[in-house]
C-alpha cells in the first residue's frame, strides 16, 4: 500500500517535471582545451607503456564483453598523477594511494607498491569533472558532483555549449549536462564532500534528475540513509550524501529511526607459491634493456620469475588477476627487472 501511495503521489508531483521527448542523439565530445590538472584517470580499456612509442601495452587483460561492462564501472578506472606530455603521449606517475578523502577513483590495481613513470595515449583518458559542479533539473531536484568524477558518454541531448554525460560514481545512473569549463581529462584535487550522520531514511521512491528511482534501486546503490529537509504538501526534500556526490531529491515516504550497529567484514588472506623472491623498498625498477622506470615504495614479494635480462633479474607482476601469457599486443602483467644484487 505504501508503494502504491508513493507512485500515485509522484505521478502528481512529476506532471510538470517529466522530461520532454528525446531529440536525435548527440555524441559526447572530448575537451579540446589544454589540460593542466594534476590528476588523470585511465579508462578500463586504456593501456600504459614504458615509453611513448613502446609496442607492448600493459593493462589488465579484458575480454570484449568484460571490457564493455568494466567501462560502466568507475571502480575499474585508474587514477594517476599527470606529469606532462612527451611525443604525443601523456606522462603519468603511479600513486601509492588516492589523495586523502578521494574515493571517486583509485590508483591502478597492482601498481601501488611501485613509484613508476609511464606513458598513456591521451585518447585513453576518461572525461571527468574538473571542479565541483551542481546540476539542477526541471523537477526541482539537483545533483552536486566532486572534482574527478568519471563522466560516461550518453546519447542524451544537450543545449548548445553543453555536453550530456552519464554519471555512475555511486552506481546510480544520472544524466548531467555540463558546460565546457566544467569537464576535462584532468583535474586538480578538491576537498571531497563530508558525509553527515543522519537517522533519516527513505521508505519509498525518490524523485531525482527528472525521473523516479524505485526504493530497491536506491537501496542497492547508494543506500536509504540521508538528510530530510522541508516538507510541503506531503513531499519532503531528501538529500543522499556520498564522498563524491550529493543527490538532492524529493520523497513522499521518509522515516526517522535509531542508528543501528555497524558490523565490519573481514577478508581472507591469500597464500602464494612455495618459491618467492623479495625486493626491498627503494630498489630500482627497470625494463628489459636497463631503462629505469622508477623504484619500489615498499618491499615487494614476487612469485613468478621470468627469464633474466643479462645482469638483471626479471619478474611478472600481475595487474588485476593472475599473470597469463602475452596475447597479441596486450598482456595483463607488468614485466619488470631489478639489479641482481637487490633480489633476495
Amino acid at each position: 500500500m505504501q508503494r502504491l501511495l508513493a507512485v500515485l503521489l509522484f505521478s502528481t508531483l512529476g506532471a510538470c517535471g517529466s522530461p520532454s521527448p528525446r531529440p536525435s542523439p548527440t555524441p559526447a565530445t572530448k575537451t579540446v582545451a589544454a589540460e593542466e590538472g594534476r590528476y588523470v584517470v585511465l579508462s578500463p580499456t586504456g593501456v600504459f607503456r614504458i615509453g611513448p612509442g613502446h609496442p607492448i601495452g600493459m593493462r589488465a587483460n579484458l575480454a570484449p564483453k568484460s571490457a564493455s561492462a568494466a567501462a560502466n564501472m568507475d571502480a575499474e578506472y585508474a587514477l594517476f598523477e599527470r606529469k606532462g606530455e612527451e611525443d604525443g603521449a601523456v606522462v603519468v606517475e603511479t600513486l601509492a594511494d588516492a589523495p586523502e578523502g578521494h574515493m571517486c577513483t583509485r590508483p591502478a590495481q597492482g601498481l601501488e607498491p611501485f613509484a613508476l613513470r609511464l606513458f598513456v595515449d591521451p585518447r585513453d583518458l576518461a572525461e571527468v569533472t574538473r571542479k565541483r559542479v551542481e546540476v539542477a533539473y526541471a523537477d526541482g531536484t539537483s545533483v552536486e558532483l566532486a572534482a574527478g568524477v568519471v563522466l560516461h558518454p550518453t546519447t542524451a541531448s544537450a543545449k548548445p555549449g553543453e555536453t550530456a554525460f552519464r554519471v555512475m560514481v555511486d552506481r546510480l545512473p544520472i544524466v548531467v549536462r555540463l558546460a565546457s569549463d566544467a569537464h576535462a581529462t584532468s583535474f586538480e584535487m578538491a576537498t571531497p564532500f563530508v558525509v553527515p550522520e543522519s537517522n533519516d531514511r527513505l521508505n519509498g521512491p525518490l524523485r531525482l534528475a527528472d525521473r523516479v528511482f524505485p526504493l530497491d534501486e536506491i537501496q542497492e546503490n547508494v543506500g536509504l540513509a540521508g538528510v530530510a529537509g522541508a516538507t510541503r504538501k506531503g513531499v519532503t526534500r531528501f538529500a543522499i550524501h556520498t564522498s563524491c556526490a550529493v543527490y538532492h531529491g524529493l520523497a513522499t515516504l521518509v522515516e526517522r529511526e535509531s542508528v543501528g550497529e555497524l558490523f565490519g567484514v573481514g577478508g581472507l588472506g591469500l597464500t602464494g607459491s612455495s618459491q618467492t623472491w623479495k625486493v626491498p623498498a627503494g630498489a630500482r625498477v627497470l625494463a628489459r634493456g636497463g631503462h629505469v622506470l622508477g623504484s619500489t615504495r615498499v618491499a615487494v614479494i614476487f612469485h613468478d620469475r621470468a627469464e633474466d635480462d643479462g645482469t638483471r633479474g626479471c619478474f611478472r607482476h600481475p595487474l588485476g588477476g593472475e599473470p597469463s601469457e602475452q596475447q597479441g599486443s596486450m598482456r595483463n602483467y607488468l614485466e619488470i627487472c631489478f639489479d641482481q644484487g637487490a633480489i633476495q
